[in-house]
Parts: structure tokens; sequence; C-alpha cells
């Protein structure tokens, strides 16, 4: 399994809730219908933030049931055209110059560990 996160700022002059409606509403099914190996796909939007000093609208998570690194299959799961697709509708509510691109390994704490789950 791969995991990708995104970073990603709005453009400006746009308002977080037309920036959300446009993602929800037009970005996220153009991605879910182009990304064939795409078997998770979350948007967690910013609310709040501790420190002043980063910036970020909201926080996409992708996971892709594919063998292999990120690396070996990028060009099969983000061919060319289809990055180029995509991007023609990120530049109309998203600052992709700020836009970070991290490849994860996620690590769990057990819930049987966590004291909000003693009882």
């Amino acid at each position: 399994m791969i995991k990708i996160m995104l970073l990603v700022n709005r453009k400006s002059g746009i308002s977080r809730e037309e920036f959300r409606r446009h993602y929800e509403e037009v970005h996220a099914p153009l991605a879910s219908s182009h990304l064939r190996h795409l078997v998770r796909y979350v948007r967690n939007y910013v609310t709040d933030q501790f420190r002043s000093d980063f910036d970020c609208d909201v926080v996409t998570e992708f996971w892709f049931d594919y063998p292999g690194s990120w690396r070996e299959v990028r060009a099969v799961l983000l061919p060319q055209d289809m990055l180029d697709l995509f991007a023609l509708d990120e530049e109309t509510f998203m600052d992709r110059a700020t836009m970070r691109v991290l490849v994860i390994e996620q690590g769990e704490t057990p819930a049987d560990q966590l004291l909000g789950n003693s009882g």
C-alpha cells in the first residue's frame, strides 16, 4: 500500500467555503473517477491552527493499492496526461506553488493501549 499526503492552500481570493465546495463537488469526483488504484481518499480541512508560521487549508490523503515504492510506480499511478488534467482544475482554486507532497509510512498505536479506550 502506498500512502501520499498533500498539504494544500487555497488560491488567494477564494474563501474557505468556496475552496471546500469546489474540492468536494468538482475536484474530488474528478480524481476519484480517474485514479484506478485509489482505495481511500480523504480530505482533512483545517479548522484551527496552533502555529501562525505554518499555513495549510487541507491535508489530503491518498491510499493506492499497488505493489512497489512510490518512486517505482508514480508514472503508472499518475501518468502525465492525468497530472495535466488535475492541474487544470487545481489552478482554479489551489495555490499550487505552495503545495507539498509527502510519501507516508504510517505507524499506529493499538487501540487497547490508548487511555481513552480503557473504559
